[in-house]
């Protein structure tokens, strides 16, 4: 996957997210999903690859049992790709950004 993805899965930082998002995923019941697609958003813009975000956040959320499965993998692939359009780190925005001639706000957030 990459440095990034294996420092964390090896530092055991997840294991105490784990407990957290269990509690916050029972607690908010079904906005849970609403809640993944904007913790994905949020991250990329930050500037953590999408991709990085599904393998982490998909490891989280099945964990804890409070999605099934299938939902989960929509979600984080509907996340995904709303985060692709709209992050400013994106290689398909920095091209259509130049391609088109504006900013990089203008394409992703207008």
């Amino acid at each position: 996957l990459g440095l990034f993805s294996k420092a964390l899965l090896a530092s055991g930082l997840l294991k105490h997210i784990s407990p957290l998002l269990l509690s916050l995923s029972s607690g908010i019941g079904l906005f849970t999903i609403p809640f993944i697609m904007l913790v994905l958003i949020v991250l990329a813009f930050i500037g953590i690859h999408p991709f990085i975000l599904i393998v982490l956040l998909g490891q989280l959320f099945a964990a804890t049992n409070t999605v099934p499965l299938p939902v989960l993998a929509m979600t984080l692939m509907f996340g995904a790709a709303l985060s692709y359009m709209t992050s400013p780190f994106a290689g398909m925005m920095i091209t259509t950004t130049q391609f088109l001639g504006i900013s990089l706000y203008e394409l992703g957030v207008k």
